[in-house]
């Protein structure tokens, strides 16, 4: 089971999300939305402090090295919040994204290069569905040949993996059209998925 929150307008991030999250298998975020919730729901770690949500990105953007050290500071607050079976996708935009369990950062995958962003609405919701999408069919496709016996934690950052590979390119291809309701051509998502 997937969640995929939305950006809270009022700021409060207080929609006890936390409560949710040991009853799904991951959790896709956008970098602010880590960011808040982790922000939230905790005292504020010393390299955050003082820091609006956009503040931070712009610093994350700057600083490549602050990038992954906020990356462990999410890793490490949702680890203590009881969350280490969790995985934690956190999008990072032209920057990829990224996968936390356990209190680590398991990997990142960078985003595939598009040469003319035209709109960025819908970008994430398209990542999750091809992160869910790649997910399942590599889940689908290993399952027909291993015993579910077979199946740990090496197979599941493996499909884990490929969700990530397939997020990126329909996050990618999203940004290529106007509007979040109109699809993606097979084309362009070729066309990312080769340059991921």
């Amino acid at each position: 089971m997937s969640l995929v929150p939305q950006f809270d307008a009022s700021n409060k991030w207080d929609g006890q999300i936390l409560d949710l999250l040991s009853c799904i298998d991951f959790l896709v975020l956008s970098e602010s939305e880590a960011f808040n919730i982790s922000r939230s729901n905790t005292s504020t770690p010393a390299a955050l402090e003082g820091r609006t949500d956009c503040e931070a990105t712009t610093k994350l953007e700057r600083e490549p090295n602050t990038n992954s050290q906020t990356l462990q500071l999410f890793a490490s607050f949702f680890n203590e919040k009881g969350l280490n079976r969790l995985f934690i996708i956190v999008t990072m935009g032209d920057r990829g994204a990224a996968v936390l369990r356990g209190g680590k950062i398991l990997f990142t995958n960078p985003a595939s290069k598009v040469d003319v962003v035209v709109d960025p609405t819908g970008a994430g919701d398209a990542f999750a569905a091809g992160f869910i999408y790649g997910y399942l069919r590599s889940r689908e496709h290993n399952t027909r040949i291993l015993d579910e016996d077979d199946c740990n934690d090496a197979k599941e950052e493996e499909y884990v993996r490929n969700g990530l590979k397939w997020g990126n390119a329909l996050g990618a291809a999203c940004v290529k059209c106007v509007g979040a309701s109109s699809p993606c051509s097979q084309e362009d998502i070729t066309c990312a998925l080769s340059k991921v």
